[in-house]
């Protein structure tokens, strides 16, 4: 029997399986932000900012300042303090007195006083021992190397006058020894005898008991030793010539004037016709018996 070819044998593929299908992803959406802010966050942040910028700068200020350090007010404390007295620099001086002229000063200890002239003109000589000891006892002339020179007069003296060798100026009242005096300067405009141009002569002149004293003062660089030495003059016996006027004060005044000299001069420097008037005048302390009159007569 014939051989029957066999048939090829059909091998029916297998199904491959099918791999799932992924759905694709889907990127992610972030959730949507609201388009605006509420408008009180925004402030806020604006606030918070200047706050801290505020104080920043604040911080930044400090640091830039000098550091100052307080201290403590001191408590004040009362000290009781007398003041000390101003010394007198005259207190050591020597003292001159004068029994003929009844007057009296002190001089520095380096000075020395000399009496020149006769009887009827007399000019005492205050300066430097050195000036003194050189001076003679007659005929010595005047100058400005006197310093200082007293003269006395039974006649008032007329203030000089200006003129072409002399100026005279800054005349002024003053007191002295709680009397009227006059005080005038004179320049010296040219060389003129014991005086060269460009001298000062400082001059005082005041009355006591009808004596007139004239003080010359010529040398400048003793100016405040002059002051100082005018300063200590003293009338020797002023309190003996002075009488007080008591009370009860006269208020009707029937006396008649006294015939002058003496006159009646009050302790305010003017004449009275008697010492009634004087004394019934409140403002007269006391009264003095002079040989002159002391001032305008009182009403």
């Amino acid at each position: 029997m014939p051989t029957v070819p066999s048939l090829p044998t059909f091998v029916t593929p297998q199904s491959q399986p099918t791999p799932p299908v992924s759905e694709p992803m889907l990127p992610s959406i972030p959730p949507e932000l609201p388009k605006t802010f509420p408008k009180w966050i925004i402030i806020g942040i604006i606030l918070l900012l200047l706050a801290a910028t505020s104080v920043f700068a604040y911080k930044y200020y400090q640091l830039k300042q000098p550091t100052f350090n307080p201290q403590p007010t001191p408590t004040p404390q009362t000290t009781n303090i007398n003041p000390s007295p101003t010394p007198d620099p005259t207190a050591n001086w020597k003292t001159y007195t004068n029994d003929e002229f009844k007057f009296s000063l002190r001089h520095p200890n380096s000075w020395d006083t000399k009496m020149l002239g006769s009887d009827n003109s007399k000019t005492l000589i205050i300066a430097p021992q050195d000036t003194i000891v050189k001076l003679p006892n007659e005929g010595f002339g005047g100058g400005s190397f006197l310093t200082l020179s007293v003269n006395f007069y039974k006649q008032p003296q007329s203030t000089p006058k200006t003129d072409e060798s002399q100026l005279i100026s800054q005349v002024s009242s003053i007191t002295l020894d709680h009397k009227p005096a006059q005080r005038y300067t004179t320049q010296i405009l040219q060389d003129l005898p014991g005086f060269s141009k460009g001298d000062v002569i400082d001059t005082v002149v005041i009355e006591n008991n009808g004596l007139y004293l004239k003080i010359d003062f010529m040398k400048k660089e003793y100016k405040t030793i002059f002051d100082q030495i005018l300063s200590t003059f003293k009338f020797t016996e002023e309190n003996q010539s002075k009488i007080d006027c008591k009370d009860p004060r006269p208020e009707v005044c029937t006396m008649e004037c006294i015939q002058n000299p003496p006159y009646i001069c009050g302790s305010d420097g003017r004449s009275y016709c008697t010492v009634c008037q004087a004394c019934a005048n409140k403002s007269v302390a006391w009264y003095e018996m002079k040989t002159s009159a002391c001032g305008e007569f009182a009403n």
